[in-house]
């Protein structure tokens, strides 16, 4: 929420965290890089790097982030997260936005990702999050993003890339 991403200043030393302030800079760039990958249907490592970066922050601006979060610490400080009076939990929820999408940049250099035309009338719509879920044609599960009201990008878990898979040792 607005609320979470530019919320007031806390009663602590230094400076709050500002989300929006932290993420312009992705997202400034992304009108020239999604021009630049549609124009050629090709990407620059840096343009690719680039999206990577603005779709993990996508996955981690939805709503429900300091909900989960704030549970999850909840749960691992027996309650105390949220009713203890930490003066410093709003940062350490803007702290985990900004880490969590940090950690998404690997799975997600890892996926297969397909470029999608959409060849009706209709323009494309998505959710308020800017994602949805995909089950590809192909049997794979995934994400599409819309870049613009005629293209997406399919993000799935392709048979091309090297996966580990936990199953009681590596």
């Amino acid at each position: 929420s607005s609320d979470l991403l530019d919320g007031p200043p806390y009663t602590g030393t230094g400076t709050p965290i500002n989300l929006d302030r932290v993420w312009s800079g992705t997202e400034v760039r992304l009108g020239p890089a999604i021009d630049q990958f549609l124009a050629t249907r090709t990407i620059s490592p840096e343009n690719w790097l680039f999206l990577v970066k603005f779709i993990s922050e996508l996955f981690v601006r939805g709503p429900g982030f300091a909900t989960r979060f704030d549970a999850r610490m909840d749960k691992r400080l027996g309650g105390r997260y949220t009713t203890g009076g930490w003066i410093h939990q709003r940062d350490n929820t803007r702290f985990a936005m900004i880490m969590e999408s940090q950690r998404l940049y690997w799975p997600l250099m890892a996926a297969e990702w397909t470029l999608l035309e959409n060849v009706s009338s209709r323009p494309l719509v998505t959710s308020d999050v800017g994602y949805a879920g995909l089950a590809h044609v192909e049997g794979n599960m995934g994400y599409v993003v819309p870049l613009n009201a005629n293209w997406a990008v399919a993000l799935t878990n392709g048979d091309r890339h090297l996966r580990l898979v936990w199953r009681g040792q590596w």
